[in-house]
């Protein structure tokens, strides 16, 4: 099975693997299941999302599921989705999409993301 993860995965995956209990507010996910056939992932996952600071008041982060992926730069607060790639179509990330329902639910993500960091709060994503 082929499913984006992250670094947010990592605490739940040490925790599933000893046994205990992942809290609520963590946002990963148990890869457990994945590494030791005890179970199953399901396919559709939430995005993955990265980030890294470009300057001053300017941030570059991206979404990413199994299929697609965003890229947006957050000016000022502001997000503009630069890039957005069907990744199983346009592997190669050459050819942007325009507007589309996936696009939407991925700068939802984003938004979701920067709001719990703003607010300090933890609520799953989408």
């Amino acid at each position: 099975m082929n499913i984006p993860v992250g670094l947010i995965d990592v605490a739940p995956t040490i925790l599933g693997l000893l046994g205990i209990d992942i809290p609520k507010e963590f946002m990963g996910m148990s890869l457990k299941p994945y590494t030791d056939g005890s179970g199953k992932i399901a396919e559709e996952t939430k995005p993955v999302l990265s980030l890294y600071m470009i300057k001053k008041n300017k941030l570059r982060i991206a979404a990413r599921t199994k299929e697609f992926k965003c890229i947006a730069e957050i000016i000022n607060g502001k997000i503009a989705c630069n890039e957005f790639y069907n990744l199983r179509e346009n592997p190669g990330e050459v050819n942007p999409l325009s507007d589309c329902f996936e696009r939407n639910i991925l700068i939802k993500s984003i938004t979701q993301f920067l709001e719990r960091k703003r607010t300090g709060r933890s609520n799953k994503l989408i």
